[in-house]
């Protein structure tokens, strides 16, 4: 009997079935935000019941659905769930319910950072290896005014708040707090007041070329801005392109262009000598960036951004700090940040507000704490201390304005067209794809090896996406060597229900197929793996789990907001189709970052599937896809299931996952397939019936632009093109570039 590789959203189910009961009571709470203070009421204790009893998975099924079974690659689902509604419209791939997937993890005594202490499942084979690379850490900083001999007299910088913005003027030096700076790893000269990194930041004015010079500000610091970075030469600060240069009027400090004649340049004094030498780590780790969303118009998407408690059609900078999970507006007259706080005090949804915050590392209960979670390939969902999403209506009398809800609540707040989904800058979402890079020992280089300040292509090698196609060759072999290492990794299974986020086993297996065979395609690995190492009739999760904890919580987090998003009676089959694919996505990314990842056709109906069929087929040798399949079982059941296909010089070839076989019986499945009959045949056998097909590819190389300027600790990771720290990081962690100090 085969069986579904997910549990399908069994506690979902369950969910629905015991909110109708109060269906009629939610509706009269629609809110629209016009009256919302009066519906800042507490959660029912009825609504919280549900929510708390929905979390358990009756130990009777689960029994009944981990028995063994040697030609099982699906894992089934007890009919029983599927009875009490009718009108059930929750069929997607997301299986596997959260509190499970978290339980599922080892427990204290192994379960570890980056998984570094369990070392017998580490590294049992790796990739080519390197020469273990030297790192060195930033220095201690050493902060120090800016001394500079100028035309008049031997001054300091002074950072000079205003209305406007800050400035930065020369005065005598002293013993000022306020004027000691940092020249950091990140070549930033930052200052921090009142408990916040800002650095000297040249206007737009200037280095978009409009100017030929403009005032000097200090501004939030961020990892992603050219503007702040300056190189030092013959005791001048540059640019990184030596286009301007920081010159003064005898009172204030000028961004210059080289040509301009008419501001006098200073010079570094000679005894900052030992300041100059102390490449220092940063004092905080903030990318700017930007919270979009769109307004559907009939000119198209019309695009707003987040600007304090409203939306506006004007980009405002808003800084990500990585460290404390804050989101905050650079607020210029008082020379401080305004982080987003928010706390629900109780209450079934509250507006966030906008109060001084800082840079420091905060209480572990944090109202300004925000976590993002990946939605789709280009947009995130964030969450509060409390796990309540941040949320707007699009329309109504308070359209625009940020509030949170509770998880309970948000299944009924669909007034004013309300989303808890938001773009971001390119930029920020390359962060979040170096963190886990990072932690996935995925990056390429260790050190960081900084972008050339001469070369005239740094800024567009920074933001060139996919760079050549993925690895695998056209003429890629599907030799006995592959067949050996397919088979030990699907048979890597206990038929448990562990998973962790969208990954249950079939899919976690089908992200190693595609891992291994992209990372060397000559010469499969004998033992150990990608993500997990593989052995016979075991679960996956244990080592996957013990080897990549920060990637495991991240793939937990993503099916978090998963079951969230379609926990909601109104949404229709497709939509939760749809959102597990965008999930699917997202989940990839997470553990590949390194690839472009997209689904390029998605079949919804017989029609469709049989074009994603014909595309697969006819796609150029070496293409890869991880097969995203919503099957109904001979007895009307629904579930979802992921395999892998390969085109290979002699055909197609679909690789089944979860499943305890031999030899033999893998041989005789994976024989190539050449048409679409025959391509669909082999997704069903058995008697299903495949109501929906998508195919995500690993299409091209990814490069990451954050992996050239930023590296941490320890990040030999495990060889070649396999580089990282496996783990979280901090401002203590960063290290110098290849060179010293790094450039953007």
């Amino acid at each position: 009997m085969k069986r579904y590789c997910f549990l399908l959203l069994l506690p979902l189910l369950y969910t629905l079935t015991l909110h109708a009961a109060l269906e009629s009571t939610l509706a009269q709470q629609v809110d629209s935000r016009e009256n919302a203070p009066t519906l800042s009421l507490r959660g029912s204790e009825a609504t919280k019941a549900i929510h708390k009893e929905s979390a358990q998975v009756d130990s009777s099924h689960a029994t009944t659905l981990s028995k063994p079974a040697k030609d099982s690659r699906i894992l089934e689902l007890e009919s029983g769930f599927f009875e009490p509604r009718k009108d059930n419209k929750t069929r997607g791939l997301l299986t596997q319910r959260g509190d499970e997937i978290h339980d599922s993890r080892p427990k204290p005594a192994t379960a570890v950072q980056g998984g570094a202490a369990a070392g017998f499942f580490r590294k049992a084979e790796s990739t080519k290896q390197k020469p273990t690379p030297e790192t060195k850490k930033a220095h201690a900083p050493k902060d120090t005014p800016i001394k500079v001999h100028t035309s008049v007299d031997t001054f300091c910088y002074t950072p000079k708040p205003t209305s406007s913005g800050i400035y930065l003027q020369l005065n005598l030096c002293g013993n000022d707090a306020s004027q000691k700076a940092r020249y950091d790893v990140f070549s930033r000269l930052a200052y921090k007041l009142n408990g916040s990194w800002f650095c000297i930041t040249a206007p737009d004015s200037v280095s978009k070329g409009r100017a030929a010079k403009d005032y000097a500000l200090l501004t939030p610091c961020a990892i992603n801005s050219p503007e702040q970075q300056w190189i030092l030469k013959d005791m001048h600060f540059y640019n990184a392109k030596q286009t301007y240069m920081l010159k003064d009027d005898g009172s204030y400090i000028y961004a210059a262009k080289l040509r301009d004649s008419s501001l006098p340049r200073h010079t570094l004094s000679s005894d900052m000598q030992s300041w100059i030498d102390t490449i220092a780590q940063p004092g905080s780790l903030s990318i700017e960036t930007f919270i979009a969303w769109d307004l559907p118009s009939k000119f198209g998407n019309e695009r707003y951004f987040l600007a304090g408690n409203h939306s506006s059609k004007n980009t405002t900078p808003i800084y990500y700090n990585l460290q404390n999970g804050h989101i905050a507006l650079f607020n210029a007259p008082n020379a401080r940040l305004d982080c987003a706080y928010a706390d629900d005090n109780g209450a079934q949804w509250e507006w966030i507000w906008w109060a001084k915050c800082s840079d420091e590392t905060p209480p572990k209960l944090n109202k300004a704490h925000w976590k993002l979670i990946p939605t789709k390939a280009n947009e995130v969902a964030l969450l509060n201390f409390q796990n309540n999403p941040l949320r707007l209506t699009r329309y109504g009398a308070s359209w625009g304005a940020p509030y949170i809800v509770t998880p309970e609540y948000m299944q009924s707040d669909i007034g004013n067209s309300a989303i808890s989904s938001f773009a971001l800058s390119n930029d920020a979402l390359e962060w979040l794809r170096f963190i886990n890079a990072n932690a996935g020992e995925n990056l390429s280089t260790c050190p960081a090896p900084s972008y050339e300040p001469s070369s005239a292509t740094a800024a567009k090698a920074r933001h060139k996406r996919s760079p050549k196609p993925t690895p695998l060759p056209s003429n890629f072999r599907f030799s006995s060597e592959w067949r050996d290492r397919f088979l030990a990794i699907i048979t890597t299974t206990d038929s448990s229900m562990s998973a962790a986020g969208i990954c249950g086993v079939c899919l976690l297996q089908s992200f190693q197929i595609v891992a291994e065979i992209l990372e060397n395609p000559s010469s499969p690995r004998r033992s150990g793996g990608y993500f997990f190492d593989t052995q016979y009739g075991t679960n996956p999760f244990v080592s996957f789990g013990l080897r990549h904890s920060l990637l495991y919580e991240s793939l937990h987090d993503i099916l978090g907001w998963f079951r969230l998003y379609v926990r909601r009676e109104f949404v229709t089959p497709e939509f939760i189709s749809l959102s597990s694919n965008n999930t699917a996505v997202a989940s990839a990314i997470s553990l590949l970052p390194q690839y472009d990842w997209n689904i390029p056709i998605l079949g919804l109906n017989p029609t469709q599937n049989n074009q994603v069929a014909e595309h697969i087929l006819r796609s150029p040798g070496g293409s890869v896809f991880i097969l995203l399949m919503d099957l109904i079982t001979p007895d009307g059941r629904r579930g979802s299931h992921a395999m892998v296909a390969i085109r290979t010089n002699d055909g197609t070839r679909i690789i089944p996952t979860n499943i305890l076989m031999s030899q033999e019986e893998f041989a005789a499945y994976t024989i190539p397939v050449y048409t679409r009959q025959d391509f669909l045949a082999r997704l069903v056998e058995g008697g299903y019936t495949l109501e929906r097909l998508a195919a995500l590819q690993a299409s091209a190389y990814h490069t990451l632009p954050f992996a050239s300027v930023v590296s941490v600790g320890d990040c030999s990771g495990d060889g070649a093109n396999r580089r990282g720290s496996g783990g979280a990081f901090g401002v203590e962690g960063v290290n110098q570039c290849e060179s010293g100090r790094c450039l953007w």
